[in-house]
């Protein structure tokens, strides 16, 4: 006999900030933040990447150089279903 309540599906869902740093000698590198604030706003990034710009807290790996600020910075919602056939 089929019983239904002895599978058990299993969803996750997240949300990362994934930011793609730029670098003087042509060098990226992408930063996931792992689950960051909802309200995370355009003008939040643009000081975030002033902020950068002005103490430079992040050197390339490849060649030491300044970082150029923030290429890109967009938010990654993910759902992931776990299907258990049992």
């Amino acid at each position: 006999m089929f019983d239904i309540q002895k599978f058990a599906d299993t969803v996750t869902s997240a949300t990362n900030l994934k930011v793609e740093w730029g670098f003087e000698d042509g060098d990226t590198r992408i930063f996931n933040l792992p689950e960051p604030r909802n309200d995370i706003t355009d003008s939040d990034v643009a000081a975030l990447n002033t902020w950068v710009a002005t103490n430079q807290p992040i050197v390339g790996d490849k060649y030491g150089s300044s970082t150029t600020g923030i290429n890109s910075a967009i938010k990654v919602d993910t759902t992931r279903t776990k299907i258990d056939l049992g």
